[in-house]
C-alpha cells in the first residue's frame, strides 16, 4: 500500500523504514517533512494511507484531495486535527495512538519512588 508520512523527523523515518523492512510489510513509503493541510497538499495524492502528526489538519478538503484514501492515522493520542465525520462519510477509518508513553511514565515514576525508598 502506498503510504505518506507527514511532519516526519529523521529519527522517525529511520525507525519506520527499519520496522517496515523487518516486518516485511508491503508498504511503499514517502516521507514528507512538511505538515499536511489544505494549503500543503502534495502533487502526488494517489496514496491509500496518510499518517500525520498534530501540526497537520486533515479536513474535508484534504480528505477529498486523496481519491484512493483508505486509512488516516495520526501519530498522537489526540485526533481533533482530523475531520473524523468527513472520513466516516467516505468510509475511511481513522486511527490514533490510544495511549502514549504510559510505560515510560510508569517506569520513571517507579524508579523515582525506589530511589526515595529507605532501602536504597
Amino acid at each position: 500500500m502506498k503510504t505518506q508520512f507527514y511532519s516526519i523527523k529523521p529519527w522517525e523515518k529511520k525507525y519506520l523504514q527499519n520496522k517496515i523492512q523487518t516486518l516485511g510489510l508491503p508498504i511503499e513509503t514517502e516521507f514528507i517533512v512538511d505538515q499536511l493541510d489544505k494549503d500543503h497538499i502534495p502533487p502526488y495524492t494517489s496514496v491509500e494511507i496518510i499518517s500525520v502528526f498534530v501540526g497537520s489538519v486533515v479536513d474535508q478538503d484534504v480528505i477529498n484531495s486523496f481519491p484512493n484514501l483508505k486509512l488516516i492515522t495520526t501519530r498522537s493520542t489526540g485526533y481533533n486535527h482530523l475531520d473524523v465525520v468527513s472520513a466516516k462519510e467516505k468510509n475511511i477509518p481513522v486511527a490514533h495512538v490510544p495511549t502514549y508513553g504510559e510505560n515510560t511514565v510508569a517506569i520513571a515514576d517507579t524508579e523515582k519512588r525506589l530511589k526515595k525508598s529507605p532501602a536504597f
